[in-house]
């Protein structure tokens, strides 16, 4: 077996993504925050897994586990995944076109909000978690994020919102060569400020209005600046899959 850090193995990931045009599909990731009508606070863990469950039973996800704790559902090549400060988050499969994923979108909220009706429970779609601060989220019990939650501290200032109080709608595209990873990857970081102000959403945190339309945007500006923001790196001549 080759060792991880074997740099043509690390170069194949990318490149065995390559894909005739014929072949490519889209994926979105949708993530959302869930609270208890009653008393608007957080849903718990504990919620969590019986929402799982209800998901697994009445509409046959298949269950993964990690320590005992469900941590993932997946049924027809998508997911149902949870982020560190317990949103939920449907990982949806490759698809042909944007009505497809809107149907799956959809179909993905009905069956949640017909499964969480019973426990008073609903979703919000918003950047930044409106009110609750820090210290009212527990870390999902998930290996990866009790490592990610040590951290996040270490490379930045608002790691931890970014983990625990932010959500969002990721798109994933196909490429059929290098030099077309390139330019989509190019073309995707350019727009990024215009997509920020076409969708800004999150204008509160800890209960007040901030200066910031998009203050979801501002807390990644403050969470790793090797990897978060405009990379130079991607416009250099040369830029490649290496």
């Amino acid at each position: 077996m080759k060792d991880i850090f074997d740099k043509e193995l690390l170069i194949s990931n990318f490149s065995n993504g390559c894909k005739p045009r014929e072949e490519w599909r889209i994926g979105t990731e949708h993530e959302k925050f869930g609270f208890k009508k009653k008393d608007l606070k957080p849903i718990s863990f504990k919620d969590i897994q019986t929402i799982f469950l209800k998901l697994n039973s009445e509409y046959q996800w298949q269950k993964i586990e990690e320590n005992k704790n469900i941590i993932e559902l997946r049924k027809n090549n998508s997911s149902i995944t949870l982020e560190p400060g317990g949103q939920i988050e449907l990982s949806g499969a490759p698809l042909k076109n944007l009505f497809e994923t809107c149907r799956e979108v959809n179909q993905h909220h009905d069956e949640l909000n017909a499964v969480c009706n019973e426990y008073e429970i609903e979703f919000m779609g918003i950047g930044v978690l409106p009110k609750w601060g820090l210290n009212e989220l527990k870390l999902i019990p998930k290996e990866r994020y009790n490592i990610m939650s040590k951290y996040m501290p270490l490379v930045g200032k608002k790691g931890l919102d970014m983990m625990m109080r932010t959500t969002t709608i990721q798109a994933n595209f196909d490429f059929y060569s290098e030099a077309d990873m390139v330019k989509k990857l190019r073309v995707a970081q350019s727009i990024q400020p215009l997509i920020i102000a076409l969708y800004a959403n999150s204008p509160f945190i800890d209960g007040k209005l901030t200066k910031y339309l998009s203050y979801r945007s501002h807390i990644w500006t403050q969470t790793d600046n090797d990897r978060c923001g405009l990379l130079p790196f991607i416009h250099e001549e040369g830029f490649s899959f290496e």
